[in-house]
Parts: C-alpha cells; structure tokens; sequence
C-alpha cells in the first residue's frame, strides 16, 4: 500500500495527544484503588493516518491482568487524487475496511505493571481503488488498424489475509492513558481483481504495495486510555 500524507493528519495526532493528556491529568485525582487494574482499553494507531485509514484497537482482559484479546477494525476511505512521499500516484479513491483479532500476553503476569508483552492473531482486509492507467485500444482509420494507449480509469479490488507476531512494550502506562510501541514479522497474502485491457503498474514489489503477498516487518505506536 502506498504511503499517504492527509493533509491535516498531523493536526488531529496532536488534538487526540492534547485530548488524552488532558484527561489523564483529570484521573490524577479520583480514587486510586480504581486505577490499579484496568479491563479495558481503547487504543488509537495513529500511523495508518498516512495510509488513509482510521484504526482502533480494543483490548479486553479474559479476566486477569496478563492475558488479552485485542479486537483492531480499521476503516479506509480517501475521495481523491493522493501523492507518495517520491512521486505522483495513479490512485485516484479508495474505499475498504479490516478487521483483526490478536492475543496478548504478559510473560510477568502483572498486566497493571509489567510493561513486555508478546501478541500474536490476524484477520482479513477488503480495498476498493480507483486507479488511472493506461488502456489498450483499437481504431481504424483510411482502412488501416492502429493500436494504441489511451488515460482511462479503472478499479480494482483486493482482499488479503494477515498473520503477525509481535512483541512490546508500555512506553507510558498511568492513570488511565497509555502508550505502547510493537515490532514484530507479519505474513500476507492478498489477491486481486482486475478488468482486462489495461496496462497495470506492479503493486507486489513492496511491504506498503496495495496487492503484496509474502513476509514483512511490522511496527507502530499506540495511544489511548483505559479503565
């Protein structure tokens, strides 16, 4: 998938940074036996901004502080013309949705104050994409054939399924926000629909390549809150 910059991307980290900050700074003063376990947490992922995407993550205890399961849906929306850090893009819309389960473990068996944890799941992700590519045509003209590439727009559809193993740590963990970072290796394999006609640029060269399949390094930062 492509690396996309929103335009007021960074505005809304740092209102939800400020937001989150503010409302940590409000629970300093409330009961402190209501603060030392927490069995819920709702995270944001601020990086898939870049990639036109909303993602929450929702961690819910199985009824200790050591093991989670994590359920992470993610929207995909962008209505027009986007651009790449290198260069100018022929993605002219896209439209999709994930959804994600991964189990999280705390080897120290202290959720409310171990800060390493290994996470491991999947799940499935849909995208439409609206591109502009170059199409093949036919026309004839004083009784002659010709061949040629004419601009026209095409979609595209792609589904994928994803596996990753991850491990990490709590950056930040008090009064009721958190900061997390994870690094780990995913696995995806993703599947494409195509008209015919067209000449397609190859979107499986890299791990942000739309239609990748294979091995990747994953990473990020997660901040949110929990009660």
């Amino acid at each position: 998938m492509r690396l996309i910059i929103h335009k007021n991307s960074i505005g809304l980290i740092m209102l939800l940074i400020i937001a989150l900050a503010s409302f940590s700074n409000n629970a300093k003063a409330s009961d402190p036996e209501k603060n030392r376990e927490q069995k819920i947490r709702v995270m944001g992922v601020p990086q898939y901004l870049f990639i036109n995407g909303l993602r929450v993550e929702i961690d819910r205890s199985l009824g200790d502080t050591y093991r989670w399961l994590t359920f992470a849906p993610t929207l995909y929306y962008r209505s027009q013309k986007s651009n790449s850090f290198f260069s100018n893009s022929s993605n002219y819309g896209v439209a999709g949705a994930s959804m994600e389960l991964f189990y999280r473990w705390y080897p120290s068996r202290r959720g409310k104050d171990g800060k390493s944890f290994v996470s491991a799941g999947g799940g499935y992700s849909f995208l439409a994409r609206k591109m502009l590519g170059k199409r093949w045509e036919s026309f004839t003209e004083d009784g002659i054939d010709f061949y040629r590439y004419n601009n026209d727009y095409w979609h595209t559809q792609i589904h994928s399924l994803n596996f990753r193993i991850t491990g990490g740590f709590h950056i930040y963990n008090r009064n009721h926000f958190l900061i997390d970072y994870y690094l780990g290796l995913g696995l995806k394999y993703a599947i494409s629909k195509r008209p015919d006609g067209f000449l397609y640029p190859d979107f499986n060269n890299y791990a942000l390549d739309s239609e990748f399949s294979g091995f990747l390094f994953v990473t990020g930062l997660r901040f949110g809150i929990g009660w």
